[in-house]
């Protein structure tokens, strides 16, 4: 360094800058750059480690709750899937409600013919329960009338 202040040129001052002094003063700010670069360079990739492990850690985390979801969802799958293994198949379904029709169609026939043959043996009855009252009131008449009880 030179001897006394480093004033630069002037027309009333000699500059004590020589090409030596010149360059240790380059060299001595081109260190405190690189080593304030340094420590900025390493404060960044500290502060982009500790992002990347949070982001690490929320990636985990994201992925071990999926992996559940998915779990309780193949679950459910797999339970779907056994209930419908129990279901009957829309071809046997529809051969059993064709069969039912048939049976319920035979069922109604019949009771319609019931019905007809029940009303035919009232009115039988019914006229049979006549025709007897008829004759028991002759036969009443007449042994009124044989006994003499007028």
């Amino acid at each position: 360094m030179p001897d006394g202040p480093m004033t630069g040129e002037t027309d009333e001052a000699r500059s004590s800058w020589t090409v030596d002094t010149l360059h240790a003063h380059v060299h001595a700010q081109l260190d405190d750059a690189k080593e304030l670069l340094k420590e900025r360079h390493e404060a960044h990739v500290s502060l982009l480690d500790e992002r990347f492990a949070g982001q690490t850690q929320a990636t985990k985390l994201a992925v071990d709750t999926i992996n559940e979801r998915l779990a309780a969802m193949n679950e459910f799958r797999s339970t779907i899937t056994d209930q419908q293994s129990t279901f009957l198949s829309r071809e046997v379904a529809d051969a059993k409600f064709d069969d039912l029709e048939k049976q319920i169609g035979a069922l109604t026939l019949r009771v319609g013919n019931m019905a007809a043959l029940n009303t035919q043996a009232q009115r039988n009855l019914t006229v049979g329960l006549a025709i007897a009252t008829i004759i028991l009131t002759i036969i009443i008449f007449a042994a009124n009338y044989a006994f003499g009880t007028r």
